[in-house]
């Protein structure tokens, strides 16, 4: 059976997934409900046969963003099956064995004395298997922190502060994707100086969490208005000076007159 089949029959097994808030959430930014329920299948067709949707756009963004939270339920609920399943088996062998230990006969006991190696090497396995798993839960929480403080400058850079929930959980599926926190930061500062989200004091800075669930840290914008300013207040300058001068020269002018009239 290819790994694809192994997935697909794993798959079909399972009653249901985690579908957290962010889900939802996110569907809510995309513009039409078309696209909104196209991106809500998407995430259930991919939880329960694991075939990739047929979407594109930001529904397609949005899926790719959730694609991996998914994988690990799906992971999870798959693991949590199958030990279900292994315990179910072993419950029924558990009589006819209770049965031998009743009937059994010096042979039998020799032959569980040859299996107390394999035992021992069982147990010493799974306890090698659990320090992985204490290391695993480590380094998780080691990257839960990070993604916690890299999230604050974030959100202190940013000029929009709106919906800081579903922005950090934004944020986190962005970082678990590949993407460098201080690649965003960077954006974020060059953006903030660019005209689009300095004009009318910053009424086109999108929505944080759209922000990052667009991959709008990629956004090429218009350049700063620094030197509009500057220009502006050059120019403002110089003409006081012309003012300036000419009420000069009216009052010189006058004063002079005055004097000839007088002579």
């Amino acid at each position: 059976m290819s790994k694809e089949n192994e997935v697909m029959d794993e798959r079909s097994e399972l009653k249901g997934f985690t579908f957290f808030r962010s889900y939802y959430e996110s569907s809510l930014e995309l513009p039409t409900d078309k696209e909104r329920l196209s991106f809500l299948i998407a995430l259930c067709e991919y939880a329960f046969t694991g075939n990739t949707p047929n979407i594109s756009g930001p529904a397609m963004a949005l899926f790719k963003m959730a694609k991996p939270v998914i994988d690990k339920s799906i992971r999870k609920a798959v693991a949590g099956a199958k030990g279900g399943r292994n315990k179910k088996s072993s419950s029924i062998g558990s009589k006819p064995e209770a049965n031998g230990k009743q009937t059994g006969s010096k042979p039998e006991a020799n032959g569980k004395q040859t299996e107390s190696k394999p035992e021992a090497n069982r147990k010493q396995t799974e306890s090698h298997i659990g320090e992985g798993k204490e290391e695993e839960s480590g380094k998780e929480e080691d990257e839960e922190k990070d993604y916690d403080a890299n999230f604050e400058d974030f959100w202190a850079a940013y000029p929009r502060k709106q919906g800081k929930i579903i922005a950090k959980e934004a944020f986190v599926r962005v970082l678990k994707n590949g993407i460098d926190a201080q690649v965003i930061l960077d954006a974020v500062e060059k953006q903030k100086k660019s005209n689009e989200w300095r004009s009318e004091n910053g009424k086109y800075v999108p929505n944080p969490s759209k922000w990052l669930s667009e991959g709008r840290w990629e956004d090429e914008l218009g350049g700063s208005n620094n030197d509009e300013g500057n220009n502006q207040e050059h120019n403002v300058g110089l003409g006081n000076a012309i003012l300036s001068g000419i009420f000069e020269k009216e009052r010189s002018g006058n004063s002079s007159t005055g004097e000839m009239s007088a002579r």
